[in-house]
């Protein structure tokens, strides 16, 4: 019986119509599908790392039937997103007085949730960030709290120096590299 499951594309294989998320690879099959060799290839075509996708799978590795749900962050110039050291670099230009306190809100299996709180003379700015198995890749998995941390004290920092475009870490993992084919 076929199970519609959502995904995080962290790898493609156009060559095996493969897709891959977190440790494992989902492979397409003809076995009880409607959709051709010919009009997969075409769909892969379209599908990149980032991208979140519905697969329905057949088996544990094995699916007969995806859907584009949205196009990943990685997938859109990533210029058009600050950096965190570019984000601390102008806060440290901005403020004469500037701390960063972090805490661990949650942590459990997969899960991590922080909150960072920016002091500067003008105020404070507090925000929170997460990271879990699902919005981060396979290598950084392993790492959720200091990713969480970063993700928060990013926001964080956008809003004490009034950054309105989102971090590139918010939305994007800087160890993501290209490991299909």
């Amino acid at each position: 019986m076929a199970k519609t499951t959502r995904i995080k594309v962290d790898a493609v294989s156009k060559k095996n119509l493969g897709v891959k998320s977190g440790d494992t690879w989902y492979n397409w099959t003809a076995n009880g599908g409607e959709i051709t060799e010919d009009k997969m290839r075409t769909l892969f075509e379209n599908i990149e790392k980032g991208d979140i996708v519905d697969i329905e799978t057949v088996n544990k590795n094995s699916f007969n039937l995806m859907r584009l749900v949205s196009k990943g962050p990685s997938n859109v110039d990533k210029k058009d997103f600050p950096k965190f050291g570019e984000l601390l670099m102008r806060a440290h230009k901005k403020f004469k007085k500037l701390s960063i306190e972090t805490e661990i809100i949650h942590i459990e299996d997969f899960n991590c949730l922080m909150k960072a709180v920016v002091t500067t003379e003008k105020g404070k700015y507090t925000a929170i960030g997460d990271a879990t198995k699902q919005n981060t890749t396979s290598t950084v998995s392993m790492a959720l709290p200091r990713m969480a941390e970063t993700r928060a004290v990013s926001r964080a920092l956008r809003f004490a120096i009034g950054e309105g475009k989102t971090a590139m870490e918010e939305v994007y993992d800087e160890s993501e590299q290209d490991d299909a084919e």
